[in-house]
């Protein structure tokens, strides 16, 4: 929160700087550490500040990726919930791995494949919200019936959380794919400046672990959705990690193994590197607001 508020400020007196060309922003720049701070988060603020306040071409691009930054930032904290909305939702998860576990038995599954989807910035969805998950909840269910998938959890209560168990990777890839397609195309959700984004996990049941093994599944698609660290987070990617990938191996198909890149210098908290599926991009970014890009400060 420190850092946000930091960074907060920093924007403040640049856009302060640049419309009124007063140098005692400067100097409150130099207070805060400008240079300092923007550079740890990889924006180049030049040393002349005086000179920064004549180039246009110089504000835009450091107010522009400054706000693009505290932005996310802002939507990566923490949700506050109810308690109570809170406990039902991990009672309600619970069943929902119980419910995985029982599958997998009564079908007897040699391997299995999880998809976890989420909604990004939901918070930023003018009311009422319902509209907009109730497409949401539509979109996501329809493709799951297409490609043969398990809901195992989501599309009710507001919650923007699925789990869908398939049999095979390919079907949950694609299932992945044809989500972010019909999103693009759906002029309701796409206007929204929100995205999907996606975690897989996959694993072979061998022996008698089943159920540790499902539930280490399920909890490895959510870390990789849920991703998120100081210098990327997961905003519409399809993550997976050394574990599936490995998996994967086993499956002997070299042209799977070919669609997912290292996220570099990017680990999750288990320490097993994660990897993308170069076929599901998140949507271009359009949160840059008018106030940015008319150098005008930004209302928080």
């Amino acid at each position: 929160m420190d850092e946000v508020i930091a960074l907060e400020l920093i924007l403040i007196n640049l856009c302060f700087l640049v419309q009124k060309k007063d140098s005692s922003f400067v100097v409150e720049l130099r207070t805060l550490n400008a240079h300092h701070v923007l550079n740890a988060n990889g924006i180049i603020l030049p040393e002349n500040l005086a000179s920064f306040a004549q180039n246009s071409d110089q504000q835009k691009q450091v107010i522009n990726d400054l706000y693009s930054k505290v932005t996310s930032l802002i939507d990566a904290l923490p949700r506050a919930e109810p308690m109570l909305a809170a406990r039902l939702r991990n009672e309600t998860r619970q069943k929902a791995k119980n419910i995985a576990t029982s599958y997998v038995y009564k079908a007897k599954l040699s391997k299995a494949a999880l998809l976890y989807v989420d909604f990004t910035g939901l918070r930023t969805i003018p009311e009422p919200k319902e509209n907009m998950l109730s497409r949401y909840y539509q979109l996501i269910e329809q493709n799951c019936q297409r490609r043969g998938g398990v809901k195992l959890y989501g599309g009710q209560g507001g919650d923007d959380m699925f789990t869908i168990l398939f049999s095979e990777v390919p079907p949950a890839l694609q299932c992945a794919k044809d989500i972010k397609t019909d999103f693009a195309e759906d002029l309701f959700l796409h206007s929204s400046k929100c995205d999907i984004k996606f975690g897989l996990s996959y694993a072979i049941f061998d022996g008698e672990q089943k159920e540790q093994k499902i539930i280490q599944c399920w909890g490895d698609a959510k870390d990789c959705c849920e991703f998120k660290s100081q210098n990327f987070r997961n905003r519409g990617n399809l993550l997976i990690s050394q574990e599936t990938l490995n998996a994967l191996q086993a499956l002997s198909k070299p042209d799977l193994l070919e669609k997912f890149e290292a996220v570099l210098n990017e680990r999750l908290k288990s320490g097993s590197q994660i990897f993308r599926f170069t076929e599901v991009f998140p949507e271009a970014s359009s949160e840059i607001s008018n106030a940015a890009n008319s150098l005008s400060p930004p209302n928080f």
